[in-house]
Order: structure tokens, then C-alpha cells, then sequence
């Protein structure tokens, strides 16, 4: 469901509401774009709800950190910048739209059982910028519209 990222890392940090796999941004799009997929029977959401325990656990802790979606649609926003630039941008921030959520509200989206949480990955195009013109983080914004 999603990737530990340890604090020390220069990644993104997963995304709510999204819930694509590494692929080109053109099979991002259909991935996006497609209709909502059944969960499954009874016995394969119970053994992913048992996944989502030791997953609330690190939400909780917030070794991993989930992006605001309501954040993330803000106009102002036009690079999903890393972890650590998030984490410095939610101390300037106070009072204001937070860029990520609190390990108490992550967890309780994962919780939900109605998988309200996701996680976007992709490969980095180059070093030093994850998405350089911004044309996936365009694709997840209209995807979460």
C-alpha cells in the first residue's frame, strides 16, 4: 500500500488519494483515468487489513508521511517537493493548509477500511528533480479532482 521512507531519505513521500505503480507518465494517465477496481471477497480484505496494522503502526510513529491531498490542489503547488522540504514547509506553515498529514489522520484513513489512502511512486526522470516540469504531478491533481 505504501513505501517506508526513512527520514533520512530525499524522496517524495506517498501520496493520499492517488494509487499508481512505477510506469511512464503515459501509463500513469490510464492508470489514473481508470474506473475503480472491487476490493475483493471478505477473506482477501481481512488479509489486507492485516497489512494496514503494521501500516497504521508506522503512520502512526510517521516514519511514513502521507501528502495532503487538499494541499497538494492548491494552484501554488506545482512541484511535489521532498520529505524534508515538506517537513520544513509544515513548520513555516502554522495555522496554515498543512502539506502532510498527521500520523493520527493518516492512520485513520487507512483505517477507514474503504482504502481513502494510497501511495503514487515513479521513477525520477534525473537527479536532482523528481518531475522537472511538473507533468506528473499534473497528472495526479487531475486525477484527484
Amino acid at each position: 500500500l505504501a513505501r517506508s521512507y526513512q527520514r533520512t531519505r530525499s524522496l517524495p513521500p506517498p501520496v493520499a488519494r492517488s494509487g499508481t505503480a512505477e510506469m511512464p507518465p503515459s501509463a500513469v494517465e490510464d492508470t489514473l483515468t481508470a474506473s475503480p477496481v472491487a476490493v475483493g471477497t471478505a477473506a482477501e480484505v481481512r488479509i489486507l487489513s492485516a497489512l494496514d496494522e503494521r501500516l497504521v503502526e508506522r503512520l502512526l510513529a510517521q516514519d511514513i508521511r502521507l501528502v495532503s491531498s487538499a494541499w497538494l490542489l492548491q494552484a501554488s503547488v506545482t512541484k511535489l517537493p521532498t520529505r524534508q522540504e515538506l517537513e520544513k514547509l509544515e513548520l513555516e506553515l502554522r495555522g496554515g493548509e498543512a502539506p502532510l498529514l498527521s500520523g493520527a489522520a493518516a492512520a485513520e484513513l487507512v483505517l477507514r477500511g474503504d482504502r481513502s489512502a494510497g501511495a503514487l511512486s515513479h521513477g525520477w526522470l534525473m537527479g536532482g528533480d523528481c518531475d522537472p516540469n511538473g507533468h506528473r504531478l499534473a497528472l495526479v491533481k487531475r486525477a484527484l479532482q
